[in-house]
């Protein structure tokens, strides 16, 4: 596009119905690496979102799925 807009990532969109599920690639903000990903000491994170009375979200990190490196058993 030359309109003034740049390309920061991809977005898959999944509609299963009552459920959507968004899958967003973004670059870092920082050269650092996310420390979420440290503390749980996996490339793969799982998390449950809940919305708050003040309609913002929040992540609250369970950890990384069973297999090696988050893979699948």
């Amino acid at each position: 596009m030359d309109n003034g807009y740049r390309l920061r990532g991809r977005k898959l969109i999944l509609d299963w119905g009552k459920l959507k599920v968004e899958l967003v690639k973004l670059p870092n903000a920082c050269s650092a690496k996310d420390p979420v990903f440290d503390l749980h000491g996996s490339p793969v994170v799982l998390a449950n979102v809940y919305e708050g009375p003040d309609g913002k979200l929040v992540d609250e990190y369970l950890g990384k799925p069973v297999g090696v490196n988050g893979g699948f058993v």
